[in-house]
């Protein structure tokens, strides 16, 4: 904590590149979900606190972004 070195870090997440999608923009809302973009897969994913996906939106459209 006195250097502020980032310490016990580990992955949250791994992006689904299976569609060809990469993650392009996050935030955090209110109940402290991650949404995340997959940009070129069309898609918004959000994650629970603990790394699960809780629920995927299709859009319309390929390159979106958060």
């Amino acid at each position: 904590m006195a250097t502020g070195a980032a310490s016990n870090r580990r992955t949250f997440v791994r992006v689904d590149t299976s569609r060809g999608g990469a993650a392009d923009g996050s935030t955090v809302d209110a109940e402290g979900f991650l949404w995340d973009a997959l940009v070129y897969d069309g898609r918004l994913v959000r994650y629970a606190p603990d790394g699960s996906v809780d629920r995927i939106i299709d859009m319309p459209v390929k390159k979106i972004t958060t």
